[in-house]
């Protein structure tokens, strides 16, 4: 077998496996909690560090939240609450985004194979 016989199969082992890795499907609990974690983390740090810092006001425009999220104040206990409520609005995102993704990725490979097969199949041609 030649060498440009390995490289042509090579390749379209190749880019059947990049196909593979593009395609593949995202895990919603994965993503979920993903973010959940990313988030949660975001506002307990950023409650925590305004909390030390202290001062006559302390987070004047982060306060603001307390009138989406029942509980949460610009305290330390306020920042576990807070925390969780993001927690909570990070997974449902992560889920989200994950089911939608997948969703429209199989619409898109279905259109794909869709015309690929009109095309092959000379659809045109069966109307002479």
């Amino acid at each position: 077998m030649s060498r440009r016989t390995e490289r042509v199969g090579d390749g379209h082992a190749a880019e059947t496996q990049v196909l593979r890795q593009i395609t593949a499907r995202l895990d919603p609990v994965a993503l979920g909690a993903s973010l959940a974690v990313v988030c949660g983390s975001v506002l307990l740090l950023a409650t925590d560090v305004l909390v030390l810092k202290g001062g006559q006001q302390v987070g004047s425009h982060l306060v603001l939240l307390s009138q989406y999220l029942p509980g949460y104040r610009v305290t330390p206990a306020g920042s576990l609450i807070g925390a969780s409520y993001a927690a909570m609005g990070g997974f449902a995102f992560g889920w989200l985004t994950a089911h939608l993704r997948n969703i429209l990725l199989s619409i898109c490979l279905w259109l794909v194979r869709f015309w690929a097969n009109l095309s092959n199949a000379y659809f045109l041609d069966r109307f002479d």
